[in-house]
């Protein structure tokens, strides 16, 4: 009797362990409209916000046949300032939140190249 009592138990845990799924959850609101949990939000705000995306912050400098670029980026809620010359791109500043440490740097490189003869445009 007690093996088949084990054996009950046993086989009802493995039936409702199978049974449960990762499902997502929803969660109905006050108003009645459907509300995806926290962890399906976080999900779909880190695919929208991962891409690094230029902005119109970019700036040429010239010196002679000499070229610097600098540019930022916006980088999920942050920034990321590159500095581009002829035998490639570094990556010189990024910040977790904002642009204006990446827009800091940036001034502070424009006027270093113009102290060293760029002009910056």
């Amino acid at each position: 009797m007690v093996k088949f009592i084990i054996g009950a138990l046993t086989t009802a845990f493995v039936i409702i362990g199978c049974s449960t799924q990762n499902k997502p959850q929803t969660v109905v609101g006050i108003k009645g409209e459907k509300a995806t949990t926290a962890a399906t939000k976080k999900t779909d705000a880190a695919k929208k916000t991962s891409a690094t995306a230029p902005t119109a912050a970019s700036v040429l400098c010239k010196n002679g046949a000499e070229e610097r670029k600098l540019s930022i980026a916006t980088q999920n809620n942050g920034c990321q300032l590159s500095y581009i010359k002829s035998n490639g791109t570094n990556v010189i500043a990024s910040a977790i939140s904002g642009t204006e440490y990446c827009e800091t740097v940036s001034k502070r490189v424009q006027s270093k190249l113009t102290e060293a003869g760029y002009t910056c445009q």
